[in-house]
C-alpha cells in the first residue's frame, strides 16, 4: 500500500482523551510491540488531572478477572463512591455483555455505551 499510494505520514503527538498517567502506563504495557515510538502527551481538559498511575492487575482468565473487577466496583461502592463515577474500559463486546450480567446478577446498575457500527463488515469498505 505504501509503494502503491505514498500516503503522507502524519504523527498525532496530543492525546485528548486520556491523562498524562495513562498514556505512560499504556506506553509502558506495549513497549515490547515491534511498533515506531511516539511521545504522546496529554493535552485539553486532560493534561491538568491528578498525575495518578492506574493499578495494572493480572488475572489467571477472564472469568477470574470479570470477578476480581466486581469484588473492587463493591468496594469503592462500599467506601462511599458514587456508582455513576465507576467506569470498566473492556476491550471486546462478547466480554462486556457477560461482564454486564455478572455486575448486574449482583445488584450494581450497569449502563453501556451503545455499540458502534463495525466499519469493516460495512459493503461500502469491503471494496477497498
Amino acid at each position: 500500500m505504501i509503494k502503491k499510494y505514498r500516503p503522507t505520514k502524519i504523527v498525532l503527538e496530543e492525546n485528548y482523551r486520556s491523562s498524562q498517567a495513562i498514556i505512560d502506563a499504556s506506553r509502558q504495557l506495549i513497549s515490547h510491540n515491534p511498533r515506531e515510538d511516539k511521545a504522546l502527551v496529554a493535552a485539553g481538559d486532560n493534561k491538568d488531572y491528578d498525575y495518578q498511575l492506574p493499578i495494572l492487575k493480572s488475572y489467571p482468565n477472564a472469568k477470574d478477572e470479570m470477578f476480581g473487577v466486581l469484588k473492587e466496583v463493591k468496594e469503592l461502592i462500599q467506601s462511599g463512591v458514587s456508582p455513576q463515577e465507576i467506569g470498566v474500559i473492556y476491550g471486546r463486546n462478547s466480554y462486556g455483555e457477560e461482564f454486564a450480567k455478572i455486575l448486574r446478577d449482583n445488584g450494581i446498575f450497569v449502563q453501556m455505551k451503545k455499540e458502534e457500527k463495525n466499519l469493516f463488515i460495512d459493503p461500502f469498505f469491503k471494496k477497498y
